[in-house]
């Protein structure tokens, strides 16, 4: 526990002080600070704020960061339908509409490997679609791990997890 205690303290120490430099050891580091997170709950807790996350421009990212992102990406068209939507309902529509806000999930995609996923990355880079990179065998239970401890929140594989917007442009190449 001591132990623990000390290297939670001296990564977020160096993550909020000398940021670049815990940037660059990010990659050799994060498999044993994900392990360590899974195994030991106070060091999980400890660590929550300085977990980072590479995204497909290999810019890191906290994950509020990336929820930040995600629920900005979809706002904007929330928004639309929502101003539309307000000026006809009744104090019950209202209600169940709050109701469906909560249960909806922050989705966030991920990249496992990048030379076999290009395609897909090409596909959400001209979507302005954003994912993380995961190519470590940790970041499977890690993602699991990470989704039991924030509701509301979902990953999903880049390739495996197509949007609605992807399908129907797959239909419509179908039938021509």
């Amino acid at each position: 526990d001591y132990i623990s205690k000390k290297v939670a303290d001296k990564l977020n120490g160096m993550f909020k002080t000398d940021r670049e430099n815990y940037e660059k050891y990010w990659d050799d580091i994060s498999p044993f600070i994900k392990f360590g997170c899974l195994k030991d709950e106070k060091f999980g807790e400890k660590m929550k704020n300085s977990m980072l996350y590479k995204n497909l421009d290999h810019k890191y990212m906290t994950l509020e960061d990336i929820i930040k992102e995600a629920k900005g990406e979809d706002a904007d068209v929330a928004k639309a339908e929502e101003t539309k939507e307000e000026e006809t309902k009744t104090d019950a529509e209202e209600s169940k509409d709050a109701d469906a806000k909560e249960e909806e999930k922050t989705r966030i995609f991920y990249v496992t490997d990048e030379v076999q996923q290009s395609q897909y990355i090409n596909m959400f880079k001209e979507e302005g679609i954003d994912a993380v990179i995961m190519p470590a065998a940790i970041d499977s239970p890690f993602i699991s791990h990470v989704e039991q401890k924030k509701e509301g929140l979902k990953f999903l594989r880049i390739d495996t997890d197509l949007n609605a917007a992807f399908k129907e442009e797959v239909k419509e190449d179908d039938e021509e």
